[in-house]
């Protein structure tokens, strides 16, 4: 089956504005039942930037992109039978909670 990356981005402000009991039975039931289901799922940390251009010094810097309009908010690695079904599911965890935009992309292989 393929696996897709599924990955909310929204605001604190955003998941505050959802009624507490979808917010609840969202990540109650069916954050429970999709890591049951083996799904790997979890909420964004602070984020970081590492450069290294000619690899000659590396930078890290910690804190948001000067340039980011909404937060990381979480994410799930799906296994799905198609695209849709991916986003299907996406949607119920990410769309509900957090007033935001949810991106999925399929994973590919390195070769």
């Amino acid at each position: 089956m393929q696996k897709y990356l599924s990955v909310g981005f929204g605001f604190q402000a955003g998941s505050e504005r959802s009624a507490p009991a979808i917010r609840d039975a969202t990540r109650l039931q069916h954050d429970e039942r999709m890591q049951a289901r083996g799904t790997i799922i979890g909420i964004a940390g602070l984020p970081a930037q590492v450069r290294d251009h000619g690899r000659t010094t590396m930078e890290i810097f910690e804190g948001l992109l000067p340039t980011a309009v909404l937060l990381l908010a979480g994410f799930a690695l799906i296994e799905a039978k198609s695209f849709k079904r991916a986003f299907d599911i996406a949607l119920k965890t990410l769309r509900e909670v957090a007033y935001g935009p949810v991106q999925a992309r399929p994973e590919e292989q390195v070769k």
